[in-house]
């Protein structure tokens, strides 16, 4: 209940890398709890929280391997926790957690790690792909100088009558 405004964006560096950020501002009162745990992983948490809150995160994700960090500053009252460790509904496995306190002033800070096996794979091929690419290419450049060096041998020794 209260007012928000939200912003956010993605920059796509590369197939595998890019990064991320998102701001948001609130004011008003805010309560939720879950709690989730099943074969897949574990997600608990709950926030109470009344007054005017601004947050922004930033993350980024190279090769599949993911990381952000999370703040926000309270000026009201509230408490806030939040863990996760497992695999999400995207198929990344991750672990994070969230912590915030205040009264008056305040605030929340959070870390978040990520690994999509999927995106691991398609890089390491990328990678792999590459290698073979220079190591052909490599061969190719070895082989025209050793061709070149044929000929030029050849031809002094055609020119000194051998």
């Amino acid at each position: 209940m209260g007012a928000r405004a939200e912003a956010e964006g993605e920059l796509n560096l590369t197939d595998h890398a890019s990064v991320s950020a998102s701001g948001e501002a609130m004011a008003g009162a805010e309560a939720s709890a879950n709690a989730s745990v099943g074969l897949t992983g574990v997600d608990v948490g709950a926030e109470a929280f009344a007054g005017a809150k601004v947050s922004g995160d930033v993350g980024a994700e190279v090769g599949g391997i993911g990381a952000g960090v999370s703040g926000e500053a309270w000026a009201g009252a509230g408490i806030a926790a939040d863990a996760q460790v497992g695999m999400g509904d995207d198929g990344k496995f991750r672990v994070g957690a969230e912590f915030g306190i205040g009264l008056g002033v305040g605030g929340k800070v959070g870390v978040d790690f990520t690994v999509d096996p999927g995106a691991v794979v398609d890089a390491a091929s990328s990678a792999g792909q590459a290698i073979q690419d220079t190591g052909q290419a490599v061969s190719d450049a070895a082989n025209n100088v050793k061709d070149k060096a044929g000929d030029a041998l050849s031809g002094i020794g055609s020119a000194l009558g051998f």
